[in-house]
């Protein structure tokens, strides 16, 4: 190891190079559907270089099956800087939630444009999710645990507790994307 150097080498890579996803649009978001039906899903995307001519989305179940995810193949329009796909409901497709859960779409310097600026919820919250029906089938996971998180002063932190008391506590089969009044 005596005639071993060092070398010393930078590779420039600014944030600003990140490709960025500056829309997603989902046909018939929140909306239910059925066996044989399609939807498309639209990513516009921002970059200073070409972006590469194919990517991907992934769609995950709410419920708890075996199918972990639906890929969906995303084709690149460079006149309109956006990728669009199609989500098909098969005889397969199981009947319940599915949400876009990932998008991978790269520019040629294999760079994986961020979502995170524009939708910073997209992998915690998932706002973009179709229902999926199987006639007069609809699974819906319940929890029977839930979280309530409030990040305010001291004295809003108190106030959010004596709401929230007891509502996780009493209230069981809880469900994703439903609202209750309090």
């Amino acid at each position: 190891m005596e005639n071993m150097k060092n070398f010393w080498f930078e590779v420039p890579e600014s944030q600003s190079s990140i490709p960025q996803i500056t829309s997603i649009a989902l046909e018939k978001n929140g909306e239910v559907l059925k066996k044989g039906e399609k939807v498309t899903l639209s990513v516009k995307v921002e970059s200073k270089e070409t972006m590469g001519d194919y990517g991907s989305a992934y769609f995950r179940p709410s419920a708890d099956i075996d199918t972990w995810s639906q890929f969906v193949s995303l084709e690149y329009d460079a006149k309109s800087s956006t990728y669009t796909g199609v989500f098909e409901v098969t005889e397969d497709t199981y009947p319940c939630e599915w949400f876009l859960s990932d998008i991978d779409v790269r520019n040629n310097s294999n760079m994986k444009a961020d979502a995170s600026k524009k939708y910073p919820d997209l992998t915690t919250d998932y706002p973009f999710y179709v229902n999926v029906t199987d006639g007069t089938t609809f699974v819906t996971p319940t929890y029977n645990e839930c979280k309530i998180s409030c990040f305010w002063k001291r004295w809003h932190l108190e106030y959010c507790k004596r709401i929230f008391k007891g509502r996780c506590g009493t209230k069981n089969n809880l469900e994703r994307n439903r609202t209750d009044s309090i």
